[in-house]
Order: C-alpha cells, then sequence, then structure tokens
C-alpha cells in the first residue's frame, strides 16, 4: 500500500508561487505599456485632427476671401496658404490722372462681385485690379495701375487686408460725390472729435483718427442700386456747364483747390493782401453779391423742361445697361456750375477783418461807433443801449470771427428763415451809429480811418445790409469745407479703410 504524501512535499496541482508572480508582473507591465501606447497617440490623434481642422478652416476662409474679394484675391494672396500677404494701395498720380481722364464720371461694369468694403468702394469708383491710368511725372510719362499690391511685413499671412488711401484722393471722393454740405443737420456728427461721417449717394464714410498721420475709414454702402450707378461728379452740376465750354468740372474743381484761385469762377479772384483798402472791399462786395445770387440762366420752357426731366427720372431711374438721364440744356452762355472753397472764404473774413478791426486786433473804428451811439441816446430815450451795443459789436470782424458758409434750404423743407425781431428804434440808432462814424472820417488825419471813408461805398455795405453767413444754392453751387481743402489734417494724412 503506498504511502501518503507528506506534509512538506508540495502539491502537483497548486501555483508556482514565482510563475504566478512573473504573471501579474507581466500583465502589469502589458497594462503600462499599453497605457504608455495611448499616451503617446494621444498627442498623435490630437495634432492630426487639428491639422484636419486647420486644412479645413484654411479652405473655408480661401472660399470666404474668393466670394469677398472676386478678382482682388488673385492678386493679394499667398501662394501657399491662400491667405493674403499683400495690401492694396491707392497711387495718387494715378488716380488723379484717371479722375482728368474721366472727367469724374466713374463708370462700374455690374455686376459687383465683391462684397468686402473696401473692393466695394472701389468698384464704385470703376476701380478694378488692372484699372490703369497715364500721367506725367519729372518729364516723363508713366501708366501704372490706380491700384498696387503692396507687401505687408515680411512673413505675415492675414485672413483679411485693408485699403491704402492717400488722404488727397480721399479727399477728392468725398468732394466730388459727397452731398452737398448741410451743416445744421450735419454739425454733430461731423465735429464729434471721436468720429467724423460724411454721406455719398453711394455709401456712407465714418472715420476717427488713428494717430496724427494715420486715419481709420469705415465704408458702408448704401444699396446694390446705387453702387451699380455711374458716378457723376457734384450730382447733376456737370449738366450745367455750357455744352461748348473747353473748361469741364474736374478742371473747374482743380482751380476751385488752386491757391491762386480757390472758386471755378476766374473773375471771382481776390485782390492781393497788399492792394488798396477799397479795392479789397470792392472785391468783396461784387463776389460776394454774386456768389450768393448765382441761379440757372435758362430759356422760358427751362422750368417745364426740369419738371418732365424729374418725372421721367421718377419713373426710370438709371439702372444698368441704361445711359443716365440728362438734365434740359441750356441756351445762355452764363449757365454753369460755381465750386468755391473754404479758402475762398477764408480771404473773404480777411478783408472784413482788414476793414473793421485792422487785420482782427484794432478797437478803435468800434470804440468810435459806439462813442457815437452815446450822443444818439441823449436824443432818442427809447433806445436800448446794451442791445444796440451788441448789434454793433456782432457787424465787425475780429481774429476769430469769419464768414459762415451754407446752402440755402430747397423751398418746403426746414423752417422759413426769419431775422430776430428787435425794436426798429434800437436797430435803427445802431446802424445810424455806424454810418454816422463813417462819414465822420471825412477830415480825419488818422491814415486807416481815411481809407475807411475811401471805402465807404463798400463799408455800409459790409456793415449796414448783409448779415456774416454766405448762403448759396446747392442746385447750381458746391462747396468744399475746409476739412477736404488742401493742406487740411485730412489731405495730409494716410487713410487706411476698412
Amino acid at each position: 500500500m503506498a504511502s501518503s504524501p507528506g506534509s512538506s512535499t508540495p502539491s502537483n496541482n497548486a501555483p508556482d508561487p514565482d510563475s504566478y508572480a512573473q504573471a501579474v508582473n507581466d500583465g502589469q507591465a502589458s497594462v503600462a505599456l499599453a497605457g504608455s501606447f495611448w499616451s503617446f497617440a494621444q498627442p498623435i490623434t490630437k495634432s492630426v485632427k487639428e491639422s484636419w481642422a486647420t486644412r479645413q478652416a484654411h479652405i473655408q476662409e480661401r472660399a470666404r476671401l474668393q466670394e469677398s474679394l472676386g478678382p482682388w484675391y488673385e492678386i493679394l494672396k499667398h501662394s501657399g496658404s491662400g491667405l493674403l500677404c499683400k495690401q492694396p494701395v491707392l497711387n495718387a498720380d494715378a488716380f488723379r490722372a484717371y479722375m482728368e481722364e474721366k472727367d469724374g464720371v466713374f463708370r462700374v461694369h455690374p455686376p459687383c462681385r465683391v462684397t468686402e468694403r473696401w473692393a466695394v468702394f472701389l468698384y464704385a469708383l470703376g476701380i478694378e485690379p488692372d484699372t490703369n491710368a497715364t500721367y506725367q511725372k519729372d518729364g516723363k510719362t508713366f501708366t501704372e495701375t490706380i491700384v498696387s499690391p503692396s507687401s505687408l511685413e515680411p512673413g505675415v499671412i492675414s485672413s483679411s487686408v485693408n485699403l491704402e488711401i492717400p488722404g488727397e484722393v480721399f479727399c477728392h471722393v468725398i468732394n466730388l460725390f459727397g452731398e452737398p454740405e448741410d451743416r445744421a443737420a450735419h454739425s454733430d456728427a461731423r465735429y464729434d472729435p471721436d468720429m467724423v461721417s460724411y454721406n455719398t449717394a453711394f455709401g456712407l464714410f465714418s472715420w476717427s483718427r488713428r494717430d496724427k498721420k494715420t486715419i481709420n475709414v469705415k465704408f458702408s454702402k448704401k444699396d446694390d442700386v446705387s453702387i451699380d450707378r455711374t458716378r457723376t461728379p457734384f450730382g447733376p452740376l456737370p449738366d450745367l456747364i455750357d455744352k461748348g465750354s473747353i473748361v469741364s468740372i474736374i478742371p473747374r474743381y482743380q482751380i476751385a483747390l488752386s491757391e491762386a484761385f480757390r472758386c471755378s469762377d476766374g473773375t471771382m479772384v481776390w485782390p492781393d493782401s497788399d492792394s488798396p483798402l477799397e479795392a479789397r472791399l470792392a472785391a468783396l462786395h461784387i463776389n460776394l453779391e454774386r456768389l450768393e445770387s448765382w441761379r440757372i440762366r435758362h430759356d422760358e420752357t427751362y422750368y417745364q423742361k426740369l419738371k418732365e426731366y424729374y418725372a421721367r427720372l421718377r419713373q426710370k431711374p438709371d439702372t444698368p445697361g441704361h445711359p443716365l438721364l440728362s438734365l434740359p440744356t441750356e441756351q445762355s452762355e452764363e449757365s454753369r456750375a460755381l465750386i468755391f472753397s473754404a479758402d475762398w472764404v477764408e480771404e473773404a473774413s480777411r478783408v472784413a477783418r482788414r476793414a473793421t478791426t485792422q487785420r482782427g486786433r484794432d478797437r478803435a473804428f468800434l470804440e468810435d461807433c459806439l462813442a457815437t451811439l452815446r450822443q444818439i441816446k441823449v436824443h432818442t430815450a427809447s433806445v436800448d443801449v446794451d442791445r444796440a451795443t451788441q448789434l454793433i459789436s456782432q457787424k465787425f470782424f475780429f481774429e476769430n470771427d469769419a464768414f459762415f458758409a451754407m446752402a440755402r434750404p430747397k423751398p418746403g423743407r426746414g423752417p422759413p428763415m426769419r431775422s430776430e425781431e428787435m425794436p426798429n428804434v434800437t436797430a435803427k440808432a445802431a446802424d445810424d451809429a455806424i454810418y454816422e462814424t463813417i462819414e465822420g472820417y471825412t477830415n480825419t488825419p488818422d491814415p486807416w480811418k481815411k481809407q475807411l471813408y475811401d471805402a465807404r461805398v463798400h463799408l455800409k455795405w459790409l456793415l449796414l445790409e448783409r448779415r456774416p453767413n454766405l448762403t448759396y444754392n446747392p442746385d447750381v453751387v458746391r462747396y468744399i469745407s475746409s476739412e477736404a481743402c488742401v493742406g487740411s489734417d485730412l489731405w495730409k494724412s494716410t487713410v487706411i479703410m476698412r
């Protein structure tokens, strides 16, 4: 009989402790290896996903840019990423030549294939990537594209760019196509130090200053119909120019901006500043009366033809493929547009300052008038001296005083302009004091007061007959404001259009 195994003899079915520990270790090592692999694979998977997402984002952005920029996309894009590596820059010389060649009439080629704001702005001016202009500079002839691509900073690739415009060109645009100046309606917006706005028939410009040399501009188009219309400078004013005239609208505009004339009518120039006071005052008298009486000279059927013109315009507005309706023609040689600038108005103000206060500081003439007023008061007890003093003082031009140009409202628009009601006896006393003072300079030994007496006809007109505001008919006259004149801050700045 076989003996039973002893307690010290290992059983064949019991696990080997060393083998079991090894298996456990191997299992843990496998789990650890798998965990390490997963930890290693995670960033790879994440990177793959991110690369895919980036590629998709670039594809979508390229598609957006192609749609928003249209033909500009191929010129400005980066060959590798398809994003933008160049920005468009308007050339001042080329734009000026383009403006002169087209006489300010910019025709577009519908439909508009862009949606980026600055690209829509260029489209509205008839400017596409291959639009060229020929101009002279330094005795040589150049033919260049109006808008040239300029590289961004080395290595910079962007999903959007802005249009860079010389301030002079931006001034030309708002001068030619801006709506007539209406300071009463736009005073708040135009003089807000943080934001300025200017409206045109095809869109609104609003801007703020980035720094001393740069202005940020935002352009918002009016509507699709307006954008697709031919741009004509000064609205209907070109049609008011004599058809046989060799001087068209852009040369008139350039004359109005020139330092020598400041006004498109060469007969309305100012005498030199060192001319006799009488000559300067005579020019002031003639020029201001001519400005304010400027109107359309017409034949007897003109108003009927004008009425029919606006009726046709309402029924069939200018649309792509249809020529612009023309205003009825004029027979008179005097029928023409007039353009004058803020510099012209400032010259008028200089004459008034010279005539009343010896260029802005001398109170002698005013004090003589007030002394005469006090003598009148002795004989007329009902005169309100304080009010009469105010009336007289308001007529004198000191250093900060100037004429104020404003468009006359059209009939039926806005409240009628009324002169301030005042006691007639007081107003008459104020005028009499000025009149008697001037006449009292008959034998004066004072050289300046002698000049006032010699120029008394025009001086009395200035102080007794006219107001400090210059009013004009915006249908036939256009005013170039100081903000967009040659040498203004806007003219000298660089404009960045978003």
